[in-house]
């Protein structure tokens, strides 16, 4: 296939429960820590609130 070499996909599969609102930021927190996981970065500390 010509242009998909090094595709990588994250899907929101990992989501265990979908809420019945929109989910498009639980996607993007997805994405992102896909992004991390592929790039190798090291994910930011957790923030306690």
């Amino acid at each position: 296939m010509r242009g998909t070499e090094g595709l990588r996909v994250a899907d929101t599969s990992v989501m265990l429960d979908l809420v019945g609102g929109n989910i498009n930021v639980a996607v993007i927190m997805v994405a992102e820590k896909a992004a991390d996981l592929i790039r190798g970065r090291t994910p930011p500390a957790a923030v306690n609130v």
